[in-house]
């Protein structure tokens, strides 16, 4: 509808939910209210319920404990009378006074008196303290062990007449509550109690007692207290009661019990005696009452519910589906071109109408702003083309299918050569006429697919989606460039652009869409460097290598801001006496992490970061510091000092040097020797004379370091006034192998000696290098041979090691004497080539790379220094001769091998051996005519 690129449907999009309408909303909003409103009317009236019960509980509870003590009251005094009974007994009267305890038994069991002494448990008969009875007086009853407790009982002498008493009981019987009624039995005559009649009823074990009080106070379950001790009857209302918390938290007590039951304790009010009894009893919780009111309030609810469901339904199906019909509408609306709402046919006079119709009007008035805001906001309104924001879309879009399909994108950023001087000459008018022009060729030239923006002014990007290879892009972009530079007449005027182009292909960019722009861009820039009218590939790898060393130069600054830098030092000693000479500065980073690295690591970070002066000068202040440091603890040692063009040439070399020999006046000006490295490029070459002559003539040193590595060697070494010359170590690494390296060597030292300079080999690694150059003439070394770089504190106690080990002892000696070194070296390649010949041919396989190597650096001397050498001997030229016969022979018989043909192969292997015994002979002439000095 507005031409904007619609946004990408993500794959398995999951279904959306379906949205919850209003009509529905509220009905289960006020569904719920109803629902809270009557479960809270619910909750008051069976609270209500239960609080109007409990009163009545707690009334009840304590009409019945009254009942249960009246109950108790009349068992009392029962027990009373009885015993009452049998203490009025004549005949039992007699016994006592005349003291015949056989006698008393018999009465107490007498018919008349048995039946009443049968009420009891246990009745005892003793005499009183005056007229001592027999030990333990009469016992009758049913139970011994309450006898005899009775008996100890009734002999104390201030037990009360009617008492509640607790049986202990023992192992096999639980403690009991014995009701204890004691009378005195008085003679006649004098009305004094002369025996006392004790009886015992075990109230917990008798049913009956409990069942009346039950049943008067209408009670479930009923259990009897004293003190802190609970009795009732084995039944299940018993039970209960007795796994009930006891004793009660307070004395009216009304709670539901596990069983919903209610359960109370109140205490007993007895007229008879005076003791701590209490009742505990136990009702069901009926509740009746309130399950009649909850029922009625839940048909109540269920009432509503059908209510508010059918309405839900109504209003859904009259209100409810036509809006949802008018919301689907308005969504689809977005897809395809503006479509009015509709109503169904039977809403076309109500109130939905009026509002479908301004729905419509609205939508219309917003889709056509929509769309032109959306044209405004994403394309450009000059040449109608993608703006940036529509080309960014697009490209994140590019990006992600070229990086899933592997089909590369080209991303051009063009920018017109010679617009603003047209735009500026002719008016703006003309020059958006020719930017029109331009963009409707470009146009012309795109493919299904391809994109073509501008970003503003004369910058425009293509896209180019699935450029294949590079070959392809190669061609679209010369048509590019053609049609923008083609002339373009406007009014009779000729006018003419060229265009610049920069290009990057993703992959292998793997830059973002802005980044992938941005190196689009750098390329443009390229390209207008190079002479405009052209373009210029963007290469990933370059720009990594610029984007880290960018970063190793913000790294370099770190460390000489924060001190991580050091200086070693690496004695140069004399081969002849052993005397060290000095030693070389040599700076290592101690970068956190990543231990000692040496300068090739930094170097490079140092002088892409502009930052080189400032080592050189870092490293001259830390050297002057040091050499004052030694020259007051007694130690002298001169140093060298490796300085850069750019430092010696620019304004704060003499400075630096003069200020460090002032601010230390123990340092001699002759104890510094400034290294210039040969490759170092010099742009004035009198300038630098003159610097080293000014220097010179106050006392410094200068040398030409890495001599031998550069391409101006012999100018420098003829304009700078130099004292020393030192030989690279990679000549003077090889030169026990390379008879070409070893030829260097001696050549720098002979011509150190022609120009009277003196020469000092680096990288001496081992004796066999020093005693070499020891017979070169080369008598100054520094290396590994004698020790690497070492911290400043620990150089001292080296150079004494030194001095008293007298290593450099016997190197004159150290090896054989050959008239010739490289001839010697040069035969030892070529036999070590010949014998992994011989090999290779009679076993098979392939020539180690030491072997080509050896081969490689015979031939470097055949055709170099030993043509030069000894072109004039016949036994070079014999050497020559055997050589060539052996290469041709070697080439043959790797065809045979190749071919299997073996038998043919060791047929003319001796010839292969014949032209190496050959060269082997040539070799030894040549070394004796050397010998001879010939």
């Amino acid at each position: 509808m507005t031409g904007v690129d619609p946004p990408a449907v993500a794959e398995n999009t999951p279904a959306t939910p379906r949205p919850r309408t209003l009509i529905r909303t509220l009905v289960l909003a006020l569904g719920g209210a109803m629902t809270v409103f009557t479960l809270l009317a619910v909750l008051l009236a069976v609270q209500g319920a239960r609080e109007t019960t409990l009163q009545e509980l707690q009334r009840g509870f304590d009409r019945s404990a009254a009942l249960a003590a009246l109950v108790l009251d009349q068992e009392i005094q029962a027990a009373e009378r009885a015993v009452g009974e049998l203490a009025r007994l004549p005949a039992l009267e007699q016994a006592v006074r005349g003291d015949r305890p056989q006698q008393a038994a018999k009465v107490l069991n007498q018919p008349q008196a048995g039946a009443v002494a049968r009420r009891f448990d246990a009745v005892v008969l003793t005499r009183d303290a005056v007229t001592p009875w027999a030990a333990g007086g009469v016992a009758l009853g049913h139970r011994g062990d309450l006898q005899a407790w009775l008996a100890r009982r009734a002999a104390t002498p201030y037990l009360s007449n009617t008492r509640l008493v607790i049986h202990p009981g023992d192992a096999n019987r639980a403690p009991s509550l014995v009701l204890v009624v004691r009378r005195g039995v008085r003679d006649p005559a004098t009305g004094r109690a002369v025996a006392h009649l004790a009886g015992a009823v075990i109230l917990s074990d008798k049913l009956s007692l409990f069942n009346a009080i039950r049943h008067h106070a209408r009670l479930e379950g009923v259990g009897l207290t004293l003190g802190d001790r609970l009795f009732t009857i084995p039944d299940p209302q018993g039970q209960g009661l007795a796994q009930l918390e006891w004793p009660p938290s307070g004395q009216y007590t009304a709670v539901p019990s596990p069983e919903g039951r209610h359960v109370a304790w109140r205490p007993l009010g007895l007229s008879h005696l005076q003791a701590p009894a209490g009742v505990l009893m136990s009702v069901r919780d009926h509740g009746g009452e309130a399950g009649v009111l909850v029922r009625t309030v839940l048909l109540i609810a269920a009432l509503m519910l059908v209510i508010m469901l059918a309405l839900l339904a109504f209003l859904t199906h009259y209100i409810g589906l036509p809006l949802r019909t008018l919301a689907e509408q308005a969504r689809q609306s977005h897809v395809g071109p503006f479509q009015p709402l509709r109503l169904p046919q039977r809403h076309r006079a109500d109130e939905l109408v009026g509002l479908v119709t301004a729905f419509n009007d609205l939508i219309h008035r917003i889709g056509t702003h929509q769309a032109e805001l959306d044209r405004i906001a994403h394309y450009d309104a000059l040449t109608g083309v993608p703006n940036r924001r529509l080309l960014v879309a697009r490209l994140e879009r590019a990006v992600t299918a070229a990086r899933r399909h592997g089909n590369p994108l080209a991303v051009c950023y063009l920018d017109l050569d010679g617009f603003k001087s047209i735009n500026d000459r002719h008016g703006h008018a003309m020059g958006d006429r020719l930017l029109l022009e331009i963009t409707a060729r470009l146009k012309d030239l795109l493919r299904a697919g391809d994109t073509l923006g501008r970003l503003g002014g004369d910058e425009f990007v293509i896209l180019c989606n699935r450029i294949g290879s590079p070959d392809r892009a190669d061609a679209a972009l010369r048509r590019v460039l053609e049609a923008a530079s083609a002339p373009v007449w406007l009014d009779g005027l000729r006018l003419q652009v060229s265009a610049s182009i920069g290009v990057t292909f993703c992959p292998p960019d793997e830059g973002d869409p802005d980044h992938l722009l941005r190196h689009a861009d750098q390329a443009m820039y390229q390209a207008k460097e190079a002479g405009r009218n052209r373009y210029h590939r963007f290469d990933p790898e370059r720009h990594r290598e610029v984007r880290d060393l960018q970063h190793q130069a913000e790294r370099v600054r770190s460390a000489l801001r924060e001190d991580e830098l050091t200086i070693h030092y690496q004695p140069k000693v004399d081969l002849r006496t052993g005397e060290v000479l000095g030693a070389e500065a040599l700076v290592r980073w101690d970068e956190p992490g990543c231990g000692l690295r040496g300068p090739d690591h930094f170097l490079p970070a140092f002088r892409a970061a502009g930052l080189e002066g400032d080592l050189d000068e870092w490293v001259l202040e830390q050297v002057f510091r040091q050499m004052e440091s030694w020259r007051r603890a007694g130690f002298h040692c001169p140093v060298g000092v490796n300085v850069s063009g750019e430092f010696l040439l620019g304004p704060r070399f003499e400075p630096a040097w003069r200020r460090g020999l002032e601010a230390h006046p123990a340092v001699s000006p002759e104890d510094l020797q400034f290294e210039i490295l040969e490759t170092t490029t010099l742009a004035d070459l009198p300038q630098a004379s003159e610097v080293i002559s000014r220097c010179l003539h106050h006392g410094a040193q200068f040398a030409l370091d890495d001599f031998g590595t550069g391409y101006a060697s012999l100018s420098y070494l003829r304009t700078l006034p130099v004292a020393t010359l030192k030989i690279d170590r990679s000549f003077v690494l090889d030169m026990l192998q390379d008879p070409n390296d070893l030829d260097m060597v001696e050549s720098i030292v002979r011509l150190g000696r022609t120009f009277n300079k003196q020469v000092v080999a680096e990288g001496v690694e081992t004796l066999d290098h020093a005693a070499l150059l020891l017979r070169l003439g080369c008598v100054q070394a520094q290396g590994y041979a004698f020790t690497a770089a070492l911290p400043p504190e620990a150089l001292p106690p080296w150079v004494e090691q030194w001095r008293r080990g007298r290593t450099w002892e016997g190197l004159a000696h150290r090896l054989p004497q050959e008239g010739d070194p490289t001839l010697g070296l040069a035969a030892r390649c070529h036999a070590r080539w010949s014998g992994e010949l011989m090999r290779v041919l009679a076993e098979g396989g392939r020539a180690s790379p030491e072997a080509d190597a050896a081969l490689k650096r015979f031939e470097r001397w055949y055709f170099g220094s030993g043509t030069n050498r000894y072109s004039e001997h016949p036994g070079f030229e014999e050497l020559g001769r055997a050589h060539r016969r052996m290469r041709t022979q070697a080439q043959m018989l790797r065809k045979l091998r190749r071919r299997g043909w073996l038998d043919a192969l060791q047929r003319h292997l001796p010839e292969l051996q014949a032209a190496r015994t050959q060269a082997d002979t040539a070799f030894k002439r040549l070394m004796s005519a050397c010998a001879r000095g010939g």
